[in-house]
Parts: C-alpha cells; sequence; structure tokens
C-alpha cells in the first residue's frame, strides 16, 4: 500500500490521528451524524462544544431515558431479535455502545493497513449490522488515511468500495442506513478539499450505493460467492447465533474465494472470547483459513486455544454526550467511565484470509507472547499465549520491584533464569532478581513482531 520509506511515518501519523494520547478518540463527523439521528439536530462545526452542551441540556428527558436503558444493560445484557425491535434499546446502544465499537473497528483496520493486508479494492459484507458501526467507522478510517497520506505525498487509491450490510432484523437495517445518510451529511457539507476533497466524493458515492440485506443466517448460509467481498466482518455476532447459526456462518465463510479477509470480534469478557476462539480453532483446523491476527499458524499444539481469554482493552477518550449520559447512571456503575484512566474500548478478535498456505513461525526456547495482565497483593500477573506449551494456560508472575521492559499486547519477551512450576494445569513462570525478560522491537500491535 505504502512506500517503506513512507509507511511508518503515515502509521505513525495515523495512530496519533486516531490515539491522542494513547486513547481511542471518536471521530467528530461520525460524533455530529449521532446528533443528527438521535436528536435531529444540525450542529455549526465552527461553535461545535457550546451547541453540542445546548443540545444535551435541551434533551435531557430523553438522555435520562437512556440512561435508564444503560442501567438495564449492566443488570441483564440481552441482544435478542426483540430487543432490536425496540426504539429505545437502538437509540441506547447508538449512545453507550456504537462510539467505542467504532474505535475498535478502527483499530483493527490499523492493523490491516500495518500487515498490507488492504488493496486497491474493498469490498464488504458486514454481516450484523446493528447500528451501522462498522460501515460508518471502515469509511471514517479510509478518509483519516487519505488525508495522511495526503500530508505525507503519499498515494492512497482504493477507490473501489462497495459494502453490503446484513441483519436479520429490518429494524436495525433502518437504523444503520439513518446514520450512514447523516454521516454522508457531515462529509458533503465538510469544507475539505483538493484531493481529500476528491476522495470525500467516493466516499459519498459508496454511502449511496451500499445494499442492505434481511437474512437470517440462524436459518440460512449467506451466499458471500456472489458479491466476490474483499473483506467479511461479523462483530458482535457469533455469541448471538444457535449452533445452527454457527454451522452456516462456517459454512458461509467457506465458500470465500482464496485471499478474502476475515474479520470476527466479539466482546472481552472471558465467556464470549472464549467461545471465539473455539470457532477460530475450527476455522483453523479445517486447512482452508489462515489465521493472520491476533494469532498465527504453526503451532503444533492448538489445544489451548479454544480456552484461550485473548481480552484486549484501550482507553476511550468518552466525547460529551457519552460522558454525560454515564454521569447519570448509579455510583456504582459511573466508576467504570472515569475520564483519566479507563479500558473502555474491551474486545477479543480473530482476522482469517481465506488460504490453505499457513504462516510458519519459528519456536523460540522461552519465549513468550503478552496477553494481558492483572494485580495480586504480591504479585503482578502476566497472561501469556499458552498454545504449543502443552498446558491450558500460561502465567508469568512479577513480584512487585522486579522491572521489565513495558509491555504491549501480543508482544513477546525471551525469558531466561525463572523458576518454572505447573498448578492445575497452568504453567507459571516465576521471576525473581536472576531473571533476565528480554522484549523484542515492536513496529506495530498485533501478533506480528521483528527482532531489533
Amino acid at each position: 500500500m505504502f512506500q517503506d520509506s513512507q509507511k511508518q511515518k503515515i502509521i505513525d501519523t495515523l495512530t496519533n490521528l486516531l490515539v491522542p494520547g494513547g486513547k481511542y478518540k471518536f471521530s467528530p463527523y461520525i460524533e455530529l451524524a449521532q446528533y443528527k439521528v438521535l436528536f435531529d439536530e444540525v450542529v455549526d462545526s465552527s461553535k461545535r462544544r457550546e451547541q453540542l452542551k445546548k443540545i444535551i441540556k435541551k434533551h435531557g428527558s430523553r438522555i435520562e431515558s437512556i440512561a435508564n436503558k444503560i442501567s438495564e444493560f449492566f443488570l441483564k445484557k440481552e441482544f435478542t431479535r426483540e430487543k432490536y425491535a425496540d426504539p429505545l434499546f437502538l437509540d441506547t446502544y447508538f449512545v453507550h455502545y456504537f462510539p467505542v465499537n467504532v474505535c475498535k473497528m478502527q483499530h483493527m483496520m490499523l492493523e490491516l493497513l500495518q500487515q498490507d493486508a488492504i488493496g486497491e479494492s474493498l469490498r464488504i459484507v458486514d454481516i450484523g449490522v446493528g447500528t451501522g458501526t462498522t460501515a460508518v467507522a471502515i469509511l471514517d478510517f479510509l478518509l483519516a488515511t487519505k488525508t495522511v497520506a495526503v500530508m505525507n505525498g503519499a498515494p492512497f487509491d482504493i477507490r473501489d468500495i462497495k459494502i453490503i450490510c446484513v441483519d436479520v432484523n429490518e429494524n436495525p437495517l433502518s437504523y444503520s442506513k439513518r446514520v450512514l445518510e447523516a454521516y454522508r451529511e457531515q462529509l458533503n457539507s465538510s469544507s475539505l478539499d483538493g484531493e481529500i476533497g476528491d476522495y470525500k466524493k467516493i466516499l459519498i458515492d459508496c454511502i449511496d450505493s451500499i445494499k442492505y440485506v434481511k437474512h437470517d443466517i440462524n436459518s440460512l448460509d449467506l451466499n458471500l460467492m456472489d458479491n466476490n467481498p474483499d473483506l467479511v466482518i461479523a462483530s458482535n455476532v457469533l455469541n448471538e447465533l444457535t449452533d445452527n447459526g454457527k454451522n452456516n456462518l462456517y459454512r458461509s465463510l467457506n465458500s470465500l474465494h482464496d485471499g478474502t479477509l476475515i474479520i470476527l470480534a466479539e466482546p472481552g469478557s472471558k465467556t464470549a472470547s472464549q467461545n471465539l476462539m473455539y470457532f477460530r480453532k475450527r476455522l483453523s483446523s479445517s486447512g482452508k483459513f489462515s489465521s493472520f491476527s491476533p494469532c498465527v499458524d504453526g503451532v503444533a499444539d492448538h489445544s489451548s486455544c479454544s480456552s484461550c481469554w485473548n481480552r484486549r482493552s484501550k482507553g476511550f477518550n468518552q466525547p460529551l454526550l457519552y460522558m454525560e449520559t454515564h454521569k447519570l447512571l448509579d455510583e456504582e456503575s459511573k466508576k467504570r467511565f472515569t475520564e483519566q484512566d479507563n479500558d473502555l474500548l474491551s474486545w477479543s478478535s480473530a482476522i482469517f484470509r481465506k488460504s490453505s498456505r499457513s504462516v510458519q513461525e519459528p519456536q523460540v526456547e522461552n519465549e513468550y507472547r503478552f496477553i494481558s495482565s492483572y494485580t495480586l497483593r504480591d504479585y503482578e500477573v502476566l497472561k501469556c499465549c499458552a498454545a504449543g506449551s502443552g498446558h491450558s494456560s500460561l502465567e508469568v508472575h512479577r513480584p512487585y520491584g522486579i522491572e521489565i521492559p513495558p509491555l504491549f499486547y501480543g508482544q513477546k519477551m525471551v525469558i531466561t533464569d525463572a523458576k518454572k512450576e505447573v498448578n492445575s494445569g497452568t504453567l507459571v513462570v516465576k521471576l525473581d532478581t536472576n531473571s533476565c525478560v528480554k522484549t523484542k522491537q515492536r513496529e506495530k500491535e498485533a501478533f506480528f513482531d521483528s527482532y531489533s
């Protein structure tokens, strides 16, 4: 996609644009589209902050109803077909989940860009459209990437962009269409000109040509080959499918042509993550899919993969509506929405390429792949990938006072002179003052690294 001499600068600039200060930022174009959909209000971008505050005050009672619905989400998360028929449910989802899910999708698109996995065409099938999250996130990501490319004098020529939105329910299809039309209005009224203005028109043409398809994958396979997609995305879908639906999804993905990319994303909860990893193992073991991220193929023993909790998390710069709505929650619920330190972007994912060719990774002695961490009274627990270890899970225990290099999701580290023991099927690597921890030079955040 980009020349080697330009690529890292573009990636770094794009990352700073999307993730200023290490926390993801909600796109201003998408944010203003959100106000149009929810409140039918058009915002003058030159007086943006002032007008947003007035709109929130004006629609206070509606926002309070949404906050009450969010509290219900915390008590019992039900995402049934009947729930999606409720307009208040969709509005609540649009306020609470939509902003963070947009950022998650843009993070995964950034990973694909880092890996040169995006070609000159981008024909997308979005399974489970919800409130239009995936489509608007990708279009906005392409606009941001074009902007950064122009700043650096680099070509970015993805022009063949087609999107098909699929959902079992008519209401989400209609809702997502409203969201994308509101985003279109924001693009159309923007002052973008020159090369970026020309690209804006390409994105507007894409929005105008989006197809919305009602289909129940729980009942019937989805014919994907007719649309010849480059990218198929099923976000927050797998854990809502019946066993028959999962079989239909598997057959639908199996019908894709070689080279098609597939993104499966689920919430970061342990159950959702492990269900995703179990489905991932099924795809990998078929020999027809090459695992692309965050895990790669080439490990002989995948027995631990189906029980892996590969949750990842990121901080989120909370937009005004998101922040003000969550201020209305009960005191206990408010605690998770602190502005200073939060991990409101929490998800698990698996990215595949339809291909029988797997990526082989050399096995290095005492090498571990970091997933996440949590603290106990006397030490920090570093959760690591257990694939190939012969154990159900793998942990590195770091006593406080033992310093190690900073770790990122998917980063490899080599640990020497550490004690090992097995506890209830878990391989535990215990660090002490004699242990040495070396990390690889990391160019990107995924399970793809190179030695410095």
